[in-house]
């Protein structure tokens, strides 16, 4: 069975609730913080085996092999 990521979600926390817990004003650091937290909910979603955010997958395999 094959497993392909269409659409990617958006994120559990959002930039303005980063910036406000950093207490960051302004929008110098927002890309950078943007990446951060991808990255951050990428890893949370790697270790704990949850997913944190709505996605789209496609499925491909021999799935009448599973329904017998």
């Amino acid at each position: 069975m094959k497993k392909e990521l269409l659409k990617k979600g958006e994120s559990p926390v959002t930039l303005a609730e980063v910036k406000s817990h950093l207490r960051v004003s302004g929008d110098e650091f927002d890309d950078n913080l943007s990446l951060l937290l991808d990255a951050a909910v990428a890893q949370a979603e790697r270790i704990t085996g949850l997913t944190l955010r709505e996605s789209e997958w496609r499925l491909t395999g021999a799935f009448s092999t599973c329904l017998t």
